[in-house]
């Protein structure tokens, strides 16, 4: 979209913005197209994301987390080292080698990549209360909501391995999600996965019970199992690894007395503060690091479809980079799946337009400038000059978009130092000084509609 359509392209949604783009360019898009997994993002969608982002920063501002930022791109060996056997390392990585033929690899997640910043930095060992956003990129099969480059935000709390940790973390998903107001219902899912030695008695009775079932498992489980990733398999989302996996042996059963007591814990403390949830034996989230507490928090909305209603989610993890082991709890939610749970954002209408009048393009394009300029710098939302040149078809686009005052500039007015302002309710146009412009315009504009 060239400069000409970009100001009607900021106030309209994406429907009236691509009707604007000439046919030229439309040609031009179908010989070149975005690349699969991706998404161009307009609008009314791109303020969706920044509010999920502003309401996020504020929220972890508030509650004592520190802002952190880390490299698009890192060292392959950093998720090989921390999450060896996932799906991501097995094959969703996008990886490439630099001109010193150094294997690296596009960030698929953001806990690790904090965590080796924190490292880096020579944090010591207490508690460290992170937050991030930023892009992600994985090579699977692109869905509904999920696309093989993703915005993801994300919460870290270094330094400490407790039940009382975990609260904090569930908390502050919950409190997130509050603050958002989605509209459908929102289901949190909780489990425990123990202690490492719980998981491995686990693991060996599961294998177990699916090696006689192998021709009834899909091709992914089949590989999780072939690969030593026994326990993704419980988050298969296919019927007939569904069918297979409910006579399958409860990991529960292998759990501690102590993992037990913790986890009740809890749940106590989440009754106490009011959270709602459903203990869910099966949850154990797609990432190897994780230990003791997983949850998710389910949104039950048409926008997403049953099987994949997750919109946040993590737990307790214990990490591995290098001779070094973070430990620590944390969540993370894919922005763009929590969009489209979400209401659309009020409409953005300008609330003043511009109407230029004259016959010399340029002298009335500057003229048109210095009064948006004017009219922003003091704080209103001002559409520019669109394509039109008659004054009957700027009036009526002024009118489409909503403007609440519309600003005549040019003619004989500008000659002499003012300009007309129309109250679009009233219908009523009034000549003024350009000195009392801002006064003007503000007197109309604050009156109710």
């Amino acid at each position: 979209i060239n400069a000409e359509y970009m100001g009607e392209t900021h106030m309209l949604g994406v429907p009236a913005a691509v009707a604007l783009i000439p046919p030229r360019h439309v040609a031009a898009a179908r010989r070149i197209r975005s690349v699969r997994g991706t998404h161009d993002f307009f609008g009314d969608e791109c303020r969706s994301l920044y509010l999920i982002q502003e309401v996020a920063r504020r929220l972890c501002g508030r509650w004592g987390y520190s802002e952190v930022s880390t490299p698009t791109f890192e060292n392959v060996e950093l998720f090989k080292h921390s999450i060896p056997e996932s799906d991501i390392v097995a094959k969703e990585m996008f990886t490439f080698k630099d001109k010193a033929h150094r294997t690296l690899v596009l960030r698929p997640e953001g806990t690790a990549a904090v965590a080796r910043a924190m490292l880096q930095a020579g944090a010591r060992p207490q508690p460290h209360r992170l937050f991030y956003h930023g892009r992600m990129y994985r090579q699977e099969n692109p869905q509904k909501g999920r696309f093989r480059e993703f915005r993801q935000y994300g919460v870290e709390c270094f330094g400490g391995s407790s039940t009382v940790q975990d609260i904090e973390i569930v908390a502050l998903a919950h409190e997130f999600l509050q603050h958002l107001s989605i509209p459908c219902p929102v289901e949190l899912r909780i489990n425990t996965l123990g202690e490492a030695e719980d998981r491995l008695l686990f693991r060996s009775a599961l294998e177990e019970y699916l090696r006689p079932r192998l021709e009834t498992l899909s091709p992914d489980s089949i590989s999780r199992l072939e690969r030593g990733s026994v326990l993704r398999i419980l988050d298969s989302k296919v019927p007939s690894d569904i069918e297979v996996l409910a006579s399958a042996p409860s990991l529960h059963k292998f759990l501690r007395a102590d993992s037990m007591r913790s986890f009740e814990s809890l749940l106590s403390a989440l009754d106490k503060l009011g959270i709602a949830y459903r203990v869910d034996p099966s949850l154990v989230r797609g990432l190897d690091y994780y230990c003791h507490t997983t949850f998710e928090f389910c949104a039950q909305s048409d926008a997403l479809g049953p099987q994949q209603a997750t919109i946040l989610g993590g737990g307790r993890y214990e990490l591995k980079l290098g001779e070094s082991h973070v430990s620590g709890t944390g969540w993370a939610a894919g922005m763009e799946r929590l969009s489209l749970v979400l209401p659309p954002p009020t409409p953005l209408l300008p609330e003043v337009a511009l109407v230029v009048l004259g016959d010399a393009p340029v002298d009335s394009a500057v003229a048109a400038l210095q009064v948006q300029r004017e009219l922003a710098r003091a704080g209103f939302t001002v559409a520019g000059r669109g394509s039109a040149s008659g004054v009957r078809q700027q009036l009526a686009r002024a009118l489409h978009l909503g403007a609440r005052a519309v600003v005549f500039v040019g003619g004989d007015e500008w000659r002499a130092g003012s300009v007309a302002v129309k109250d679009v309710r009233t219908a009523t146009q009034t000549t003024v000084p350009l000195e009392q412009l801002v006064t003007a315009v503000g007197q109309i504009v604050k009156n109710p509609r």
